[in-house]
């Protein structure tokens, strides 16, 4: 985060979201984040682990409370996403700059927040909590909504093995792979074969 490019993203932030400061030293945001008109939180927002990692967004002020139903953990840092998914945004450059971060990521979610505690439920839906989200979110980039076949898919993945193209599409429609969910499986290589061993692990122990 020392390079001319950090900075002019760092600007472009400050720029877009003024109730924020930075801190060098630190690598944080912090200050009011504007979701939209007259609707803000209060964050600090940590630079460090990026771009190898998301950076952690923090809601420090308590509009949401620290509850696993808001996504929120007790040291006020907020559930994104899924791991898998982050990978597969960073690995594959669907985000590169912090300013993409915040604009896919973090004001969706903001949003999405804000119109629950107006409606009671989230506009864009949510994961389940804790292990079952996660798998959910596996769910979600292979295209399908069957969890046995999430996990058959998964191993076969971890295997080294692959579908051929002419192939039916493991979807179950009547579509060749290649012209149906074989750029979903595809996203699977962006994703840490680590990562969906141990999430499997927990899955498998789970049932």
């Amino acid at each position: 985060m020392q390079n001319c490019k950090s900075k002019y993203q760092i600007r472009q932030v400050l720029k877009e979201h003024p109730g924020l400061s930075y801190d060098e030293q630190s690598q944080m945001f912090s200050g009011t984040f504007t979701v939209d008109e007259d609707d803000y939180y209060w964050v600090l927002i940590d630079l460090k682990p990026f771009p190898k990692g998301f950076p952690i967004v923090k809601e420090t002020h308590e509009r949401i409370k620290p509850h696993v139903d808001n996504h929120k953990y007790s040291d006020d840092s907020l559930c994104l996403t899924t791991p898998a998914k982050e990978q597969i945004f960073l690995r594959k450059g669907m985000i590169k700059t912090i300013q993409q971060f915040i604009d896919k990521i973090v004001v969706p979610f903001f949003q999405n927040n804000s119109f629950r505690e107006i409606t009671g439920y989230y506009k864009k839906g949510e994961y389940s909590h804790g292990l079952p989200g996660v798998m959910e979110g596996y769910s979600e980039i292979l295209g399908i909504s069957d969890m046995e076949l999430t996990i058959k898919i998964l191993l076969k993945y971890l295997k080294g093995e692959h579908f051929r193209d002419n192939d039916p599409c493991y979807c179950g429609s009547i579509k060749k792979f290649k012209n149906c969910h074989r750029h979903k499986f595809n996203d699977l290589k962006f994703v840490g074969k680590y990562l969906v061993i141990n999430d499997l692990r927990l899955c498998l122990n789970m049932k």
